[in-house]
């Protein structure tokens, strides 16, 4: 030792190697630990890098192995042995968590195993996390790093399970060697995400085995080998979803497959769920191989959805045929290919739904061909619903070639969508005309230009429902309108609702330009939805008041400020049992305004629901106030008018 301090070269080689470790963490604790982490979101607090250990895991996040060499050589110095930012805890999670393989291995070759596990027995899982990595070399490194049964090594079966959905077989073997359970949802879920490999493991290696669940779902995935398979090896068989599935979507060499293997299992409706996905290939297997045939449900599910070739297929090979829903469905829809095939070459024609739904769907090239070649017409549910939904070209063509009409309905449901153009048709070429509803409803959806114009042009009016509705809605410039230019008016719901939603400026106009008034919902559901300058508003301008709603809402919904104000403000208080619910879910502040400027309830009560939901913040604070003369106290005492508490000091 007196050797190497004695020579110069020697100790100058020491202190530099010493002194470029120490400027390396400099700079890393200025250009990376400074810059990009003094100021994480508040949202990212809860995640890496925490508080103690801060410094290797930042390393880690940003791959920096040579920097966890430098933290690992410092964090032995006698000056940083006390620094809790150096602390290697919590560095393996960070690693698996951010997913690093290659600081992990840095990890496993450098760092003793006693300092990376130092701190974690009392920790979560670290394989769980580390199953995503799927490296079966980082698994066994933790797997040997911890004592069983260490909760570091819990895996539960439903995570297990995943890794045989995923289809990692080297992990599932990893974690079947291991001992960990599975259930039979992991051949269930392997064989439904065709994951052929995992499903043979898990039979012949393992004693869970699997539900019906794992055929169907193969089959309706398409997974033919797997089918196969757990219908040579496995007991457990399918059920109909199996074969419906493959038939709707349409894999045919699975339920060539079942029909082989299974032919007395097939559903009497298969035939019918295909054609209604229009699957022709399987219709037409069904058709040469089965005896179960179909149903009309099959043709008129296959027009409803538009698969003329099925259509086709089914009338010129089956004898079933189909109902009027078929061609109704498809007019309403928009097959028009559909209609004019089964017009052309079916008997069964349609029924008057078939213009009704395409008109009120805008579908103006099938209304025209059912004009064109149909006798079943239409009735006033055509053009009503056209004019609602806006299909104006619709409207137009019924009001020209069809006798049904319309009703006060077409202007009705035109005027609350925003139709305006419909509206103006209608005005200027039909007579039926509309009723207030037009624009009441044009009013409740913020319509400002169609309630000017029914203002204008139509004479129906509107009723108080009109400025209600604005006035809920916050619309001022609606309400605006409505107060100058019409004479119906609003009642005490208009400024009720403005203040239940906190639009403070309706309130205040409909306090400055209208005689309504409002009533004491008013202020208290403001108060309950926590709009503290709608409650002062209403308490400093208007006499209604409110009731012990007000502040019962208020205290239950956590608005402090509001809570507040109306014990400061107001003389109507809370309900007999608010203190005690109070107790059971407010914050401390609002419960301290209760105890100090209420006199209902009881502190014992309100302290003994406290300690039943372990609130002991709760509880504390409320024995701070119980008079030490007093041992107990009667519920029913309090609940009356008057007070003061004789339970408190």
């Amino acid at each position: 030792m007196l050797h190497v301090l004695t020579n110069r070269f020697l100790l100058r080689r020491i202190t530099s190697f010493t002194s470029e470790w120490e400027a390396a963490f400099a700079h890393f604790e200025r250009d990376v630990v400074t810059a990009k982490y003094a100021r994480r979101k508040p949202w990212e607090i809860s995640t890496f890098p925490k508080s103690i250990g801060m410094l290797p895991q930042i390393a880690v996040i940003e791959d920096n192995p040579r920097m966890l060499r430098v933290l690992l050589y410092m964090s032995t110095l006698p000056q940083y042995k006390s620094d809790r930012r150096m602390q290697f805890k919590n560095v393996v999670r960070c690693a698996i968590f951010h997913k690093r393989e290659t600081i992990l291995h840095w990890l496993r070759a450098n760092v003793p195993t006693k300092l990376c596990t130092k701190y974690l027995q009392e920790g979560e899982s670290l394989v769980a996390p580390a199953l995503e990595l799927g490296n079966i070399d980082v698994l066994e490194w933790l797997y040997q790093a911890f004592a069983a049964p260490s909760v570091c090594l819990f895996v539960g079966s439903t995570e297990c399970d995943k890794q045989a959905a995923l289809g990692k077989l080297d992990v599932v073997r990893w974690l079947h060697t291991r001992g960990y359970k599975f259930t039979p949802s992991a051949m269930d879920q392997a064989a439904a995400n065709g994951k052929l490999d995992v499903v043979e493991f898990l039979h012949f290696q393992r004693q869970d085995g699997c539900t019906t669940l794992a055929m169907d779902a193969a089959a309706t995935k398409g997974h033919a080998d797997i089918v196969a398979f757990l219908h040579t090896h496995r007991t457990e068989g399918c059920t109909a979803k199996a074969f419906h599935g493959a038939a709707t979507n349409g894999h045919l060499n699975v339920l060539k497959y079942l029909h082989e293997t299974q032919p007395d299992a097939f559903p009497e409706d298969t035939l019918d769920e295909a054609a209604s996905c229009g699957q022709l290939e399987i219709v037409r297997f069904l058709h040469e191989h089965r005896s179960e045939g179909c149903t009309t449900l099959a043709m008129d599910a296959a027009a409803a959805h538009g698969y003329v070739h099925v259509v086709q297929f089914l009338h010129e090979e089956r004898s079933e045929g189909c109902t009027t829903a078929a061609m109704d469905k498809a007019a309403s829809h928009g097959h028009l290919e559909v209609v004019q095939y089964l017009h052309g070459h079916r008997t069964e024609g349609c029924t008057t739904a078939a213009m009704d739904a395409a008109a009120a769907n805008g579908h103006v090239d099938v209304v025209r061909f059912l004009h064109d070649h149909r006798s079943e017409g239409c009735t006033t549910r055509a053009m009503d619903g056209a004019a609602a939904n806006g299909h104006l070209a619709v409207v137009q063509f019924l009001h020209e070639h069809r006798k049904e009409n319309c009703t006060v309905d077409a202007m009705d449901g035109a005027a609350r969508k925003g139709h305006l153009v419909v509206v103006k048709f209608l005005h200027e070429h039909r007579t039926e005309g509309c009723t207030t509803r037009a624009m009441d409803n044009a009013a409740w959806a913020g319509h400002v230009s169609m309630v000017r114009f029914l203002h204008t042009h139509r004479h129906e009016g509107c009723t108080t429902e009109a400025m209600d509705t604005a006035a809920q809605q916050g619309n001022l410039y609606m309400l605006t309108f409505l107060h100058e230019n019409r004479t119906e008016g609003c009642t005490t719901n208009a400024m009720n609702a403005a203040a239940t939603a906190g639009h403070y400026d309706v309130v205040r106009f409909l306090h400055e330009n209208r005689a309504e008034g409002c009533t004491t919902a008013a202020m208290d559901w403001a108060a309950t939805n926590g709009h503290l300058s709608v409650v002062t508003f209403l308490n400093d301008q208007r006499f209604e008041g409110c009731t012990t709603r007000a502040l019962d809402g208020a205290v239950l919904k956590k608005h402090g400020n509001v809570v507040r104000y109306l014990l400061m403000n107001r003389h109507e208080g809370g309900s007999p049992a608010l203190l005690h619910r109070a107790a059971y879910k407010s914050p401390l502040e609002i419960l301290r305004l209760l105890v100090e400027r209420t006199t209902r309830g009881c502190l014992f009560e309100a302290r003994e629901i406290a300690i039943q939901r372990h609130r002991s913040d709760v509880a504390a604070l409320l024995t701070t106030y119980i008079s030490k003369g007093i041992a107990a106290c009667s519920l029913d005492q309090h609940s009356q008018d008057g007070g003061p508490r004789r339970c408190q000091k």
